[in-house]
Formats: C-alpha cells, structure tokens, sequence
C-alpha cells in the first residue's frame, strides 16, 4: 500500500493567478489580496481545472489497483463578516472510494471523522467517530457543526 499526501497552498491569499492561471500584476496583488471574494473565485477555479483536475484524471488512468482519494480543505473563504464566520468552514470534502459504497459519509461531517471513515472502512480500525467540530484558531473561537 501506498499513502500519497499533496498539499496545495492555492486557492490563498495572496491571490496571484486569475481563472485562466496568468498571474496577477504584482502591483494588484501587493494592495487587494484581502477581502476579495472575487479574486478567491478566480483562483479557485484556477486550480480545479489546471491543477486538481488532472491531477485526479491523472490517478483514474495510471493506478494499477484499486484506490482511495480524498480531496479536501481545510478551511473556506475566510473574509466572511462576523456574524457569517460560520460558513469559513462549509469546506470541500470530497472522498472516491474503488468500492463506490459512500453509506458510511454524511452530508454534516467535518473534516476530523475523514481518516476516521477511511481507516475503519479499508483498514479494519474501529475508531469512534468524534464530535462533528472546528476551531478557529485565528478568531479564539470554537464553531461546532449545527451550532
């Protein structure tokens, strides 16, 4: 067995590429890279189509036996105002196992029960699952799911 691990640091600010993957000027990226939805957006989908994209479509036409992705992140857009800061953690988590049985995800699980899942499901553990929950280390804060 094989455990592959990539972190992106995109899309974060500072946000140097548009949509198309052309970098921003300098210029704009020194003064806007806060608070700036748009350019996130842009970003983001900078890199689902020029970096995650084939990187997965890589995996489907290379793998030689059967395999597991998650792909994940860990955290959203972070510039919400205050009384939204909630949905700075409505993060991508989105799991492909080769047996194409999803009974064991949930639609409100957080990201600390994902290896959890997987380890129980291909790896005969028995972890709990924990309590659904973030921390927002910046902001001092817990946020708990449903909360």
């Amino acid at each position: 067995p094989q455990f592959l691990y990539a972190h992106f640091l995109l899309p974060h600010e500072t946000y140097l590429y548009d949509s198309s993957g052309k970098r921003l000027p300098v210029e704009y990226t020194a003064h806007a890279w806060i608070n700036n939805k748009k350019d996130y957006l842009n970003q983001l989908a900078y890199v689902n189509r020029f970096i995650i994209a084939p990187a997965i479509d890589s995996i489907f036409s290379n793998a030689r036996r059967p395999f597991i992705i998650v792909l994940q992140s860990d955290h959203g857009y972070r510039n919400y105002p205050p009384e939204k800061v909630n949905l700075e953690f409505e993060n991508l988590n989105a799991i492909y196992f080769p047996d194409n049985n999803y009974s064991t995800l949930y639609d409100s699980m957080s990201s600390v029960n994902t290896f959890r899942i997987v380890l129980n499901k291909y790896f005969n553990q028995q972890l709990p699952l924990l309590k659904d929950s973030t921390i927002n280390l910046y902001k001092k804060r817990t946020l708990n799911s449903g909360e």
